[in-house]
């Protein structure tokens, strides 16, 4: 994942802690792919205010991260369900035996 996909998805997750200026430049960095100049242009503020607020909201955002790891747990968790979505699949070919073996595995996917 790169780090501009990266942090779209912690905007995703953490954009409701922005005040609304900061949560609007990176949306508009962000998401909109707007250019520096581009969003100052937008927003009546200087293309170094623009880079500030950004750098700012950036900043949060990874503290948050870092003191949080929701982005990081969510991803855990979807590897997880995908993990259990195969193993479930598999049970259309299994006897009882095997199937009660990937109900245990799925118990503990899900205890995480």
């Amino acid at each position: 994942m790169t780090d501009k996909n990266k942090m779209v998805m912690l905007l995703d997750f953490y954009g409701d802690v922005l005040t609304e200026k900061q949560r609007e430049a990176m949306d508009m960095y962000y998401n909109d792919d707007y250019s520096l100049a581009e969003i100052a242009e937008n927003t009546a503020i200087s293309r170094q205010g623009v880079r500030d607020r950004l750098q700012k909201s950036e900043r949060i955002i990874m503290e948050l991260e870092d003191k949080l790891h929701l982005f990081e747990r969510f991803g855990e968790m979807k590897d997880d369900m995908a993990k259990l979505i195969a193993r479930l699949e598999r049970l259309r070919k299994l006897s009882p035996a095997e199937v009660g073996a990937v109900i245990d595995i799925a118990k503990e996917l899900l205890e995480k």
